[in-house]
């Protein structure tokens, strides 16, 4: 008589009603599944009796060769997406920005057999994630802000990439959105509407992201042979959580007692919309008396939502993922090749939000 089959992770996708992926996901703790599909899964383990390993057969069949015989040069198979508590937990709404980026990664990363480990760090956490000090992942994939100190090891020790982040002087390639472009697109569409006193609201953040932004808004106006009309409305706030509804509110009674009487404002999206909120709340009409535009279009992850609707600029964030999967399959593949920085270009959403100025301020 043959002994009974020890159960496996097929068994529980077929007797959950699941994929194999998303069984992995739930017991990997990813958060992108929903709870009632956690709840499914782990149903189907009771009733299976399946018992899950932390790194699954494949990597479990390796730590069983001997570590003497372990070099630099093994490969786990094993990508680790390292991220903070913060960004972690945006991970659960999945119309969000970071979830989409989630989803691209890990599409690339099975479709070559790769296993994707989720690391969460704090913010003032030192030590090394213990699969990277172990040697347990090939590589590193890097979404949110992480100590800086801990990113400059990791960079040293494995091929990183980073996703939506670039630092300078930092030997570790990247993803990003291209808000060079976003910000070319929106002011043009503003200045073809009949606006020329363009707000720029920018928070006080050491990205070149945020920079070369800044760098693209200036540019705009020097191109036409112009001033930056608005240049106390366009200097660098300091703005954190904690601070903003104050700042937010702030500035936008700026805006409407600025002498340059601008008649239009740009911003990344969660600033767009606070902004565009509050001056609905000072009695100002969008777009009849003020036009908003936004620089992102992450609709999903907003606790404020406005009516009219923004413009906005879309940029695909499962592609970002798709894109930095790909590249930390070939740093694995060649980690001495140059590192990149590749920009993810988009298109604009044009929406409600913006309209001709008024007569009286055109």
């Amino acid at each position: 008589m043959q002994p009974p089959k020890t159960p496996n992770i097929r068994a529980v996708s077929k007797a959950a009603g699941f994929s194999v992926a998303t069984v992995s996901r739930v017991l990997n703790n990813s958060p992108i599944p929903t709870e009632a599909t956690r709840q499914r899964v782990w149903q189907a383990v009771r009733a299976t009796g399946y018992r899950p390993d932390p790194l699954f057969s494949k990597t479990v069949r390796r730590s069983r060769r001997k570590q003497t015989s372990r070099t630099r040069n093994e490969r786990t198979g094993i990508v680790g997406f390292l991220t903070n508590r913060r960004v972690y937990q945006c991970y659960h709404s999945p119309a969000g920005f970071y979830s989409q980026s989630a989803y691209g990664l890990e599409e690339i990363l099975r479709e070559h057999e790769q296993y994707l480990l989720w690391l969460v760090v704090e913010q003032d956490e030192s030590a090394l994630p213990q699969a990277v000090a172990d040697r347990r992942v090939d590589a590193i994939v890097i979404e949110g802000d992480i100590p800086r100190p801990m990113l400059d090891v990791l960079v040293r020790r494995l091929p990183t990439v980073l996703i939506s982040r670039s630092y300078p002087g930092l030997a570790a390639s990247s993803v990003v959105v291209n808000s060079p472009q976003a910000m070319q697109c929106q002011l043009e569409y503003l200045w073809e509407l009949g606006h020329r006193r363009i707000a720029f609201f920018q928070p006080q953040v050491n990205l070149p992201q945020f920079r070369v932004c800044d760098f693209a808004y200036r540019d705009f106006y020097a191109s036409r042979g112009l001033p930056v009309p608005c240049p106390d409305l366009v200097e660098c706030r300091d703005i954190n959580p904690a601070t903003h509804e104050q700042v937010m509110q702030q500035y936008a009674r700026e805006l409407l007692k600025s002498r340059s009487h601008p008649t239009a404002v740009v911003a990344s999206n969660l600033y767009a919309h606070a902004l565009a909120y509050f001056l609905q709340q000072m009695g100002r009409s969008i777009p009849q008396d003020f036009s908003v535009a936004s620089l992102t279009d992450e609709m999903g992850s907003m606790p404020i939502l406005v009516k009219p609707a923004l413009t906005t600029f879309h940029f695909s964030s499962e592609e970002v993922g798709r894109t930095a999967g790909r590249l930390v399959l070939e740093e694995i593949e060649n980690p001495s090749q140059p590192k990149r920085n590749i920009l993810v270009n988009g298109h604009p959403i044009e929406r409600a939000s913006c309209a001709p100025p008024p007569d009286e301020l055109s």
